[in-house]
């Protein structure tokens, strides 16, 4: 049960990779960190996008600016493309990494975003080496970074990202004047997971231990990630005083409860190992029989907030790929996680929610005691991981595990 699970989720992490290769709409060629001129912007929107009266959609009309959920899944849709703008907000820097990882800032009035993607040619370096991928990206094993056991190739991409060059303009950027009325992150799929360790470690005066030494430092006041992984064995939580350790913000996922629905497996993925999502509201987008989306509230400090989706959820998804596809049951599993992981998916099904005002952020709820609530969790989520997965997949799992497993002690 236990190698079905590793083995479901080994080939999960490849199909994210996939889905966010093919999801890149128009890449940007340069890897060299670039400002985009608000004169630009404003010359894009009087020739051409979102021209014309705001359009509607089910619930509403579009929203235009703040922290609207859809309109933060649209901003982090947008760092995929050329477009520079999404609603209010403005495009104003962007950098590509060496490991294909590309984050951007947007800007209104004096607060800032600061967004970040998942890898975007992921899918071409497993392909050429499928061992020395998974040993490089480790979702497996764990290090300790600010505090907090996280999934040791989160942690080593974070470290990457935010020791390169580029990165000083960033953070300079986001500690100055234009930023004084607060930051914003944004993240999407694995560059959801670093969005959160960067929250974390921002949050208690720890950026120190991402970046280099002597850059300023800011906080993170908004964390709004989508379809992102479990990032540590205890939930990642926020330090700033009046929090109640949660995050402002939400984690968006994809699962539908039934083999039937869309269900967002990436957002499962690093849970076979017990990592767990962090402290903060987590919002479940169900579809309905009519097409419509439902909204689940998962309070930041309920169980489901640091463990959903779970085993139980996704195993019923993979059982009926396996079985209906048993002769290529990874090539429809790729093409399953295309269609429910990237942001294109997320944006239509947010616009498509029948009640917005699910939507809405609730007030903190009243604070627990941390280390009970951490110690609870990593148990009841090492519980759920005992639950059996289907037939098909484990008989293959003890296979592939055990090659895997070679790998790894190898390395």
């Amino acid at each position: 049960m236990a190698s079905a699970k590793l083995y479901t989720s080994l080939s999960v992490l490849y199909c994210f990779n996939v889905a966010q290769a093919l999801q890149l709409a128009a890449p940007l060629t340069s890897s060299i960190a670039s400002n985009v001129t608000l004169h630009s912007q404003l010359d894009q929107r009087q020739h051409g996008a979102e021209s014309g009266p705001t359009p509607t959609y089910l619930g509403g009309p579009k929203p235009q600016c703040g922290f609207d959920t859809r309109l933060m899944a649209e901003c982090m849709d947008t760092i995929y493309s050329k477009k520079n703008f999404c609603g209010c907000w403005n495009k104003v820097k962007s950098y590509t990494n060496p490991s294909q990882i590309r984050i951007a800032i947007y800007h209104q009035s004096n607060q800032c975003l600061l967004a970040i993607s998942g890898q975007m040619n992921g899918a071409e370096q497993f392909k050429n080496n499928a061992l020395k991928y998974m040993t490089k990206h480790d979702p497996l094993l764990h290090q300790s970074l600010c505090g907090r056991p996280t999934v040791r190739g989160f942690a080593m991409q974070a470290r990457k990202l935010f020791g390169d060059f580029e990165w000083a303009s960033f953070v300079h950027f986001l500690t100055g004047n234009q930023c004084s009325g607060g930051v914003g992150v944004l993240g999407t799929s694995w560059g959801g997971a670093i969005a959160e360790i960067l929250s974390g470690c921002a949050n208690q005066g720890h950026l120190g231990e991402l970046q280099a030494a002597g850059l300023p430092t800011f906080e993170v006041d908004q964390l709004f990630t989508f379809g992102a992984p479990p990032s540590a064995l205890m939930p990642i939580y926020n330090h700033q005083a009046d929090s109640n350790a949660c995050f402002r913000g939400q984690r968006v996922f994809l699962s539908s409860n039934t083999a039937e629905g869309p269900t967002d497996l990436i957002s499962y993925s690093t849970g076979f190992n017990a990592f767990q999502h962090p402290r903060m509201d987590a919002i479940q987008i169900i579809k309905m029989a009519n097409g419509h989306f439902d909204v689940k509230l998962h309070p930041c400090h309920s169980q489901g907030t640091i463990s959903l989706p779970a085993w139980g959820d996704v195993a019923p998804v993979i059982g009926k790929i396996w079985s209906e596809h048993a002769a290529a049951p990874l090539a429809a599993l790729g093409k399953y996680v295309v269609s429910t992981h990237s942001m294109a998916v997320y944006v239509k099904s947010l616009y498509n929610v029948e009640d917005p005002a699910k939507l809405e952020r609730r007030d903190v709820p009243g604070a627990m005691a941390l280390a009970k609530v951490d110690v609870d969790g990593m148990e009841i989520a090492m519980q759920k991981n005992e639950t059996s997965g289907p037939e098909g997949v484990r008989n293959v799992a003890a296979q592939i595990s055990d090659v895997v497993a070679k790998s790894l002690g190898a390395a």
